[in-house]
C-alpha cells in the first residue's frame, strides 16, 4: 500500500527538463484539483445544503466525472502525454466554473467564479502567456454573458442576491490583475528558467571541459606509464642482451679457446708493427719450439730457400693489402731434418686507424700427405692420359686397317650401282651398300668413343627423311629378321614431316642398335618399329621413336645399367647373345646430343619397348602425300586382306584406309573362304606367304579359282628369288616385306591398271658424269701401297674416263712427279718407305716454281679431324676418306677442275656439283 501511495504522489521524470517540469505543475495540481472536488463534494451530502435534492445529485455526478477524468489524466500524465493532460484539465476547470455559475447559480455573485482565477495562471504555466491571455478573454467574456444573462432576466439566481455591475468590474479587474501578474511572474520565471539554462549550459560545458581535461590527464598518464613499462622492458631486454653477448662472447672466447687448442692446424696471431707472434695454440711447431720462432724473422729461417722470397712477398701483401684473408704454400724444415708441406691462411683481425692490417691470424695446416696424394694423381691423370691416347691412337689404326678392306666393298657396290641392275639385285647390293654404310658408322661411333673424352664428338646437320631412313634401315635388317622368322613392319604416322634437319647416318646407327638388339633377344613372333611427331614450338618439333619386339624381356634391376658402356644383361661365359655392349651406350650419346632422351620399358618374358627422341627443325613442313590422281584410282575399291601378324594387319589397314580403299582383315583362312565365296564384291586381296600352317601362294591360288577377276597382291620376307617368278606366271604382284607405304601404292596402282605413283624407292645409280676423261684429259697419279685399293681406285677412274700411272709408296711418288708434271695426283698417307704426308711436302717444294702445281687428293683410311687436319697442313688441295664412292672422287676432281681448269669446265655446258673446298 505504501509503494502504491509513493507511486501515486511521486511525479514523473522526462528526458526533456520543461517536459518534467509541466507534468510536476500537472501532478500538483491534480492532486489539489482532486481536493478541491472533494471539499466541494462533501457538502452536497448535507441537507441543509442551498440547494433541492435534484441538483445536489446532478453536480455529486459533475464532480465525480471530473474526478474519473482527473485520475485519468494522472494515468496519461505518466505515460508522457502532458500536453494532452494539462489541455483537459485547462478545459475542466473552464468548464466546472462556467457550469457551476451560469446553469448551478446562475449567477456570477457566486464562489465557483474562483475557477477563472485559478484558469489562468495554470494555462500561462502550462501553455505560455499567449494561451494565458486567450483564457483570460475566454474567462471575462464567459462572464459578462452570464451578468447580462443576469441583468437581461434570462437566468435567475439560485439565490436571492443580485450581481451590480460593480461585481462585474470587481470580478473583471481582478482577472486583468490576475493576467498581469501571471504574466510578471511567468517573465520572471522564464529569465530564471533561462539563466538556469546558462548556467546549466556554461556548467555542462565546464564539466566536458574538466572532463576532457581528466581524459587527456588520463590519457598523459597511462602513456607515460606505457613509456615506463616500455623504458623498463628496453632496460630488461638490453640487460639480458647485454649478459647473453658477454655470455657468448665469454663462450665463443671458450669455443675459440678449445678450437685453437685442440685444433690440428698450428694457430698464431701475429703483430704486424712488431712482427711478434702474440699468441699460439701449442708450445711446437713441427717439433720446434716457439719461444724460438715466435717471430717472423725467426720462423724465416727454417722456411725452404726456393719458397722463402714467395713467402715474404706474401707476408709482406697481406700486411699492406686491403683484402682480409691470404693464403700460400710453402715448404718448412722440421727438428728430423725433413721439409713439410705446409698451408698457411691468413685473416686480419685488427686495423689502424689509417685502415691497415694491425694483427693478422694465421692459421698453419700441414699437408705433406695431401701433396703426395696429389702427386700419385697427377701421375696416375697423366698415366691415364698416356692410356687414353694410345687407346685413341689405336683406335685409329684400327679404324685404318679395317676401312682398307672396307674399301674394296664399298668401291666395288659403288660401281655395280651404276651399272644396270634388275629390282631384285639393286634391292641386294642397296643392301650390301647400306651394311657397309653400318659398319662404317660403327667404326666411327667407336671413334666418336675416344672424340667425347675430349668433348669434341659433332653432328652433322643436313636434310633427312625419316621416313627413308625407316626403310633403309629395315632393309638392312630384314635379312636377319627373316631368318629367324619373325615379323618386321613399322608404321610412320602422317604428322611426321617430309624433311627435317639431322644427320642421317647417326640416326641410321641408333635404328640399327635398337632394332638390331630387338631381333637378337626375340626368338619368336614380332618386332615393331612406331615413329610419331608433336610440335615443340614453330617449325620445330619433337620426333618421337618406339622400338617394340616381343622377346624375353629385361629385369627391372637391369635397365639402369643398359645405356651404360660395356654394359650387357648377358654375361655369362656361354655369350648367347655376344655383342660388344656399345651400341646402347652409343645410342645415348646421339640422342642426347640431338637435343632428346633414350629410355627403355621392360619386364621378363614380355618383351621391351625402346624409345627415344629428338628435336629438331622442319625443313618442309607439309607433310608427305600421294598424287590423288593416282589414289584416285583406288577409291571406292575392296580389298580382302588376310596376315597372321595383328601389327602388320593394322599398320596394312591404315595405309589402305588413308588411300579410299574399303578393308576386310583377318587372320583365318576359314574367315576369308567365306567373304569370298559370299555376294560382296571384291577387287583385292592381299596375301601373307609366310603364315603358320598356311600354304600362302596356293591359298592366292584357290582364290583366284573362286574369284577370276580379283587382282592379288603377295607378300612375304626377302629371300627366294624364285616366287616373284612364279608370281609373275600367275598374273599376281609380289612385294617384299617389311611393307614400305610408296611400294605397296605402286603394286596396287599397277594392279589397277595405272601408272606407278613414284619409282621404287631404291637408291639411284650416282649422278656422275661418265664423259668426264673424254671432255677434260688429266694425268693423274695414283698413290697406294695395297693392291685391291688400287684395283678399286683405278676401276673409279676408268668408270669416269681416265687412266692413271700407279706407284706404291711415298719415295716412288716423288721420283715419278720429278719425271712427269701431274695435273692431279691421289695420295694415300699411310705407305711404305716414305708416307703421303712427307711425299706431299717435298712435291710442294720441288714444284714451288711452277705456275700450276699438281692438286693432291689425300684418300686415306685415317679419317678422324686431326688426319684430315693434317693432310691440310702438309699442303695436301683435298681430303676423301675411304671407303671411297666413285661419286666423292668425282666431285673431287669437278672440283679441281673449277678451281684450276675453269676454261675447260666452262666448256663444257655443264655445271659440277658444288662443294666446299677444305
Amino acid at each position: 500500500m505504501t509503494n502504491l501511495l509513493e507511486y501515486l504522489l511521486t511525479p514523473p521524470s522526462f528526458p526533456d527538463r520543461d517536459k518534467t517540469r509541466i507534468a510536476r505543475w500537472l501532478y500538483l495540481f491534480s492532486w489539489s484539483f482532486i481536493g478541491m472536488l472533494v471539499l466541494l463534494t462533501i457538502p452536497m451530502f448535507s441537507p441543509l445544503y442551498p440547494l433541492d435534492e435534484q441538483a445536489r445529485i446532478t453536480f455529486i455526478y459533475l464532480q465525480l466525472f471530473m474526478l474519473v477524468l482527473v485520475a485519468g489524466g494522472l494515468i496519461l500524465l505518466r505515460r508522457g502525454y502532458t500536453n494532452l493532460v494539462a489541455f483537459v484539465i485547462c478545459l475542466l476547470v473552464y468548464l466546472a466554473t462556467f457550469y457551476s455559475h451560469a446553469f448551478v447559480f446562475k449567477t456570477i455573485h457566486s464562489p465557483s467564479i474562483v475557477g477563472y482565477f485559478v484558469l489562468i495562471p495554470i494555462a500561462g504555466l502550462f501553455f505560455g502567456s499567449r494561451i494565458m491571455l486567450l483564457a483570460g478573454f475566454l474567462s471575462a467574456g464567459t462572464v459578462t454573458v452570464t451578468f447580462l444573462l443576469e441583468i437581461w432576466g434570462v437566468s435567475v439566481p439560485l439565490s436571492e442576491v443580485q450581481s451590480t455591475l460593480d461585481d462585474l468590474g470587481y470580478i473583471l479587474f481582478c482577472m486583468v490583475l490576475n493576467v498581469a501578474l501571471t504574466r510578471a511572474l511567468l517573465s520572471d520565471m522564464q529569465a530564471s528558467a533561462d539563466e538556469a539554462r546558462r548556467t546549466a549550459t556554461d556548467l555542462s560545458i565546464s564539466n566536458r571541459e574538466l572532463e576532457a581535461n581528466q581524459i587527456l590527464l588520463q590519457q598523459a598518464r597511462d602513456q607515460l606509464e606505457q613509456r615506463v613499462i616500455q623504458r623498463t622492458a628496453e632496460l630488461a631486454e638490453a640487460n639480458a642482451h647485454l649478459k647473453a653477448e658477454i655470455s657468448e662472447r665469454q663462450q665463443s672466447e671458450n669455443r675459440f679457446r678449445g678450437l685453437a687448442e685442440n685444433s690440428p692446424d698450428f694457430i698464431y696471431i701475429w703483430d704486424i708493427p712488431s712482427g711478434e707472434w702474440l699468441y699460439t695454440n701449442r708450445p711446437l711447431l713441427l717439433n720446434h719450439s716457439t719461444k724460438a720462432i715466435a717471430s717472423l724473422d725467426g720462423y724465416s729461417a727454417y722456411i725452404h730457400p726456393e719458397d722463402r722470397a714467395a713467402v715474404h712477398a706474401h707476408w709482406h701483401s697481406v700486411a699492406h693489402a686491403d683484402e682480409s684473408a691470404g693464403q700460400i704454400e710453402y715448404r718448412v724444415l722440421d727438428q728430423a731434418g725433413e721439409w713439410q708441406w705446409i698451408q698457411s691462411r691468413e685473416t686480419v683481425l685488427a686495423r689502424d686507424e689509417e685502415g691497415r692490417p694491425h694483427q693478422v691470424l694465421a692459421n698453419l695446416t700441414i699437408i705433406t700427405e695431401r701433396k703426395q696424394v696429389e702427386q700419385t694423381l697427377r701421375t696416375a691423370k697423366e698415366m691415364a692420359e698416356a692410356a687414353t691416347r694410345a687407346k685413341s691412337e689405336f683406335l685409329a689404326n684400327m679404324s685404318h686397317e679395317i676401312r682398307t678392306p672396307m674399301n674394296g666393298v664399298v668401291g666395288m657396290t659403288s660401281l655395280l650401282l651404276s651399272t644396270q641392275l634388275s629390282p631384285e639385285q639393286r634391292i641386294y647390293v642397296d643392301t650390301i651398300r647400306l651394311s657397309s654404310d653400318s659398319l662404317l658408322a660403327i667404326l666411327n661411333d667407336i671413334l666418336d668413343l675416344s672424340k667425347a673424352e675430349f668433348g669434341k664428338l659433332g653432328l652433322e646437320r643436313q636434310p633427312l627423311d625419316v621416313r627413308r631412313s625407316v626403310e633403309e634401315t629395315l632393309d638392312l635388317l630384314a635379312p636377319k629378321a627373316a631368318e629367324k622368322g619373325l615379323e618386321l613392319c613399322f608404321y610412320v604416322t602422317p604428322d611426321v614431316p617430309q624433311s627435317i634437319w639431322g644427320d642421317p647416318m647417326r640416326l641410321r646407327q641408333i635404328l640399327v642398335n635398337l632394332l638390331s638388339n630387338a631381333i637378337k633377344f626375340t626368338q619368336e613372333g614380332e618386332v615393331y618399329l612406331f615413329v610419331e611427331a608433336r610440335t615443340v614450338e614453330e617449325k620445330r618439333i619433337e620426333v618421337h621413336f618406339a622400338v617394340r619386339d616381343s622377346g624375353i624381356g629385361i629385369a627391372a634391376d637391369h635397365l639402369q645399367a643398359l645405356f651404360q658402356p660395356f654394359s650387357q644383361v648377358d654375361t655369362s661365359n656361354t655369350r648367347k647373345y655376344g655383342g660388344t655392349g656399345l651400341g646402347l651406350a652409343i645410342s645415348k650419346r646421339l640422342t642426347e646430343l640431338m637435343g632428346g632422351e633414350i629410355w627403355a620399358e621392360s619386364q621378363e618374358m614380355a618383351g621391351s619397348t625402346f624409345h627415344f627422341t629428338l628435336v629438331t627443325d622442319v625443313v618442309e613442313d607439309t607433310p608427305r602425300s600421294e598424287d590423288s590422281a593416282q589414289t584416285g584410282l583406288l577409291a571406292g575399291r575392296h580389298a580382302l586382306l588376310i596376315d597372321d601378324n595383328q601389327a602388320s594387319r593394322m599398320i596394312l589397314q591404315r595405309h589402305l584406309d588413308a588411300w579410299g580403299i574399303e578393308v576386310a582383315a583377318t587372320a583365318h583362312v576359314d574367315e576369308l573362304r567365306a567373304w569370298l565365296q559370299s555376294e560382296l564384291t571384291w577387287d583385292l586381296l592381299l596375301v601373307d606367304l609366310q603364315m603358320p600352317g598356311i600354304d600362302g601362294l596356293q591359298l592366292a591360288i584357290t582364290a583366284r579359282r573362286l574369284r577370276p577377276d580379283l587382282d592379288i597382291l603377295l607378300m612375304k620376307t626377302i629371300g627366294d628369288s624364285h616366287i616373284r617368278e612364279q608370281a609373275e606366271a600367275l598374273g599376281m604382284r609380289l612385294i617384299y616385306k617389311p611393307v614400305k607405304p610408296q611400294q605397296l601404292l605402286n603394286e596396287l596402282i599397277l594392279l589397277s591398271g595405272g601408272l606407278p605413283a613414284a619409282p621404287e624407292p631404291t637408291l639411284p645409280p650416282p649422278d656422275i658424269d661418265l664423259e668426264l676423261g673424254s671432255r677434260y684429259p688429266l694425268k693423274i697419279l695414283l698413290a697406294e701401297d695395297n693392291l685391291v685399293n688400287q684395283k678399286v681406285a683405278l676401276r673409279m677412274l676408268k668408270r669416269l674416263g681416265y687412266d692413271a700411272d700407279v706407284v706404291a709408296n711415298g719415295a716412288e711418288t716423288v721420283a715419278a712427279c720429278e719425271q712427269v708434271n701431274y695435273d692431279v695426283i691421289l695420295m694415300d698417307v699411310q705407305m711404305p718407305e716414305m708416307d703421303g704426308l712427307e711425299a706431299t711436302r717435298r712435291i710442294r717444294a720441288h714444284h714451288a716454281g711452277r705456275h700450276i702445281p699438281p692438286y693432291i687428293i689425300a684418300m686415306t683410311a685415317a679419317a678422324m679431324q686431326l688426319d684430315k687436319e693434317a693432310c691440310l697442313e702438309a699442303g695436301m688441295n683435298d681430303f676423301i676418306s675411304k671407303p671411297t664412292r666413285v661419286e666423292n672422287l668425282a666431285e673431287s676432281l669437278e672440283r679441281y677442275l673449277r678451281i684450276y681448269r675453269p676454261s675447260l669446265a666452262s666448256s663444257s655446258g655443264k655445271t659440277p656439283k658444288s662443294a666446299t673446298i677444305p
